[in-house]
């Protein structure tokens, strides 16, 4: 959670790579809810700059990757990967993300 409050004041970051950390499915939403709040303020004056993203190694599970499902469905156009490798996800986080991939067009 204090990776989130550091993303909220760092909106130059191109890639994050956070993996193997014990980011949980809390760490996640948390991450991905500071994201979301950067894209759509960035919509209005471009300041979110992120195009790398990872995550591997986490133990994210369904409920953290269906927290990743959002910021995919938005289509961010500047975020060009996403590492979800080694995640602990199932069948529910991976069903969330192939219907999130319907609505993006960049990754």
């Amino acid at each position: 959670i204090e990776l989130a409050q550091v993303l909220q004041s760092n909106t130059g970051i191109k890639n994050l790579n956070v993996s193997h950390n014990g980011i949980g499915p809390n760490g996640t939403r948390a991450i991905v809810g500071v994201l979301l709040l950067l894209l759509s303020f960035s919509s209005t004056n471009g300041c979110s700059s992120l195009s790398q993203l990872s995550l591997q190694g986490n133990p994210l599970r369904n409920s953290g990757v269906k927290a990743i499902a959002k910021l995919i469905k938005m289509n961010p156009t500047n975020l060009v990967e996403i590492d979800l490798d080694d995640t602990q996800v199932g069948l529910i986080g991976y069903n969330a993300i192939m219907e999130a991939l319907k609505y993006n067009t960049i990754l």
